[in-house]
């Protein structure tokens, strides 16, 4: 099983003034829920099988810890990141979390990503 992208997130919604709210842990892949009006949701662990890294990482059963385990990781995280930005600003959206990170929408409608970004990390972007 692929572990979750490792990598820095933004600051979360502690303050009242942030229209979304996040949870702690969020992985945020692209934008920032400060300034966020069109969010979006991916299956991370979809996302990631769509890799060349996370299907290596499957297929030559690597084992996690390893230091070539987290080189994959890495190019994983970064290979899904840019396919991410770029797939979300084609479909409107300034926002890209993980699947179950938003805890309050604040009414706001959460699209679902995973199929349009699995595709175009298919067509190699």
């Amino acid at each position: 099983m692929l572990a979750a992208c490792a990598g820095p997130s933004e600051v979360r919604t502690e303050g009242k003034s942030l229209r979304l709210q996040l949870k702690k842990d969020a992985q945020i892949l692209f934008g920032s829920a400060a300034y966020c009006s069109q969010p979006a949701t991916v299956d991370l662990v979809k996302v990631q099988a769509a890799t060349p890294e996370g299907r290596s990482i499957v297929s030559d059963g690597v084992p996690p810890g390893s230091a070539r385990y987290r080189l994959l990781q890495a190019a994983m995280h970064r290979r899904v990141v840019t396919a991410c930005a770029a797939t979300a600003r084609d479909a409107g959206f300034d926002l890209v979390v993980r699947h179950g990170d938003i805890v309050d929408a604040r009414g706001m409608t959460v699209g679902d990503m995973t199929s349009s970004l699995v595709q175009a990390l298919s067509d190699g972007r």
